[in-house]
């Protein structure tokens, strides 16, 4: 707990001792890992451990995680897996044959994995 609070307090004071304000915002990774040790800390819960701060999954991924039957924030090698399995079961050109009908909502449900797995691998990309 104190090594990430003291992180955050020592940029903070850093910055005002340089004559400027604190430029963070409450969002900081920083701040939010020193505030849920401290919060652990008050509580008497067991510290989370040290090193990189436990990240969430955004919520504008959680319909993505959905479409393609993982559990958001699930690890990265499961989405692909996953999007590999669907887009095998759903894949236009299985359907063809088919029917009318199915051919439409098998396509439509393609786009809809592709594009969710492809918003989260650009997540993943950028994180």
């Amino acid at each position: 707990m104190i090594s990430q609070l003291e992180s955050f307090i020592r940029r903070v004071v850093n910055e005002y001792e340089h004559g400027n304000s604190y430029s963070g915002t409450t969002q900081d990774a920083d701040y939010l890992r020193a505030m849920e040790e401290l919060e652990a800390f008050i509580r008497g819960d067991e510290l989370p451990p040290a090193g990189r701060p436990a990240e969430s999954t955004p919520a504008y991924l959680d319909a993505d995680y959905r479409a393609l039957e993982v559990p958001p924030g699930a690890p990265f090698h499961e989405v692909a897996s996953a999007y590999k399995r669907l887009a095998h079961r759903y894949h236009p050109d299985r359907w063809a044959s088919v029917s009318e009908e199915k051919l439409r909502t098998a396509t439509e449900i393609f786009t809809r994995i592709s594009s969710s797995f492809s918003r989260i691998k650009d997540y993943e990309t950028r994180r």
